[in-house]
């Protein structure tokens, strides 16, 4: 299997950059999203390091040229925190300690509920790599040691590109899984400065938003059909009740 994935990976990276040459703007949009799934599952920080570059690369060529998309408009720089003076949103104290609570209710919450066991492994893993970090001083050492602390995050997420298709099809515990995956992201961005990637705070933060109120109108929405039984509706309930985790990232305001 190990071999398997390493020679696909191979070939997805061969047609990648036999595709650079290809400047047209919907096949820049192919290549930047194969080039984040690609850095994703990337097997060593350098080479996390490397492609998270070439993302970079296409980022300031399509910018150059003025060209748009959904994609892109997800993506922006962020070498630095934003200033909370200049923006509606701040991290809060203790970002590591914060986001242990909000992963540590959710595991306890879930435990009698049955929900698949992909998703709870996965919540396990954002409370472990959390707790990790959060007894290593790292902040102030080498980019290449920051690159390799942040290794473990992406080391177990072979399932995310599937994930994706389940978001699509408004799938409310991808929904919760995501803002949390996204919110674990917030938390380490001011222990991590070296690692920044081309996904913003301000974009995560938004995320969050967008995802709470998806399963929010999901769980209204599915209290008015009679094709959901009261289980569902139970647990759906309880999803949407544990987005208050996340959520809380995103609801203190700067004035």
């Amino acid at each position: 299997m190990a071999h398997a994935s390493f020679e696909y990976r191979y070939l997805a990276i061969r047609g990648l950059r036999q595709n650079l040459t290809d400047t047209d703007a919907h096949n820049l949009v192919g290549v930047l999203a194969a080039s984040l799934v690609l850095s994703w599952q990337a097997p060593s920080s350098d080479e996390y390091s490397h492609t998270m570059q070439g993302v970079k690369t296409v980022l300031e060529f399509m910018d150059a040229n003025d060209y748009r998309s959904d994609l892109r408009s997800l993506l922006a720089s962020s070498d630095e925190l934003p200033r909370t003076r200049n923006t509606d949103f701040t991290l809060p104290d203790c970002p590591l300690v914060r986001a242990n609570e909000v992963l540590s209710t959710i595991l306890k919450r879930l435990q009698g509920f049955q929900v698949d066991a992909e998703f709870k492994r996965s919540m396990k893993e954002l409370s472990n790599y959390v707790s990790s970090l959060a007894m290593r001083r790292v902040t102030n050492t080498p980019a290449e040691y920051q690159m390799q602390a942040l290794y473990p995050i992406r080391n177990w997420m072979e399932w995310i590109p599937n994930a994706f298709q389940r978001l699509t099809q408004g799938d409310p515990v991808v929904m919760l899984f995501f803002a949390c995956f996204e919110m674990t992201h917030l938390a380490i961005a001011p222990i991590l400065p070296a690692t920044s990637t081309p996904l913003s705070i301000l974009k995560r933060a938004k995320i969050i938003e967008n995802l709470d109120k998806q399963i929010t109108d999901l769980e209204q929405s599915s209290r008015l059909s009679a094709s959901i039984d009261a289980e569902q509706l139970q647990t759906l309930g309880v999803l949407k009740a544990l987005m208050a985790g996340p959520r809380s990232w995103i609801s203190t305001r700067v004035v």
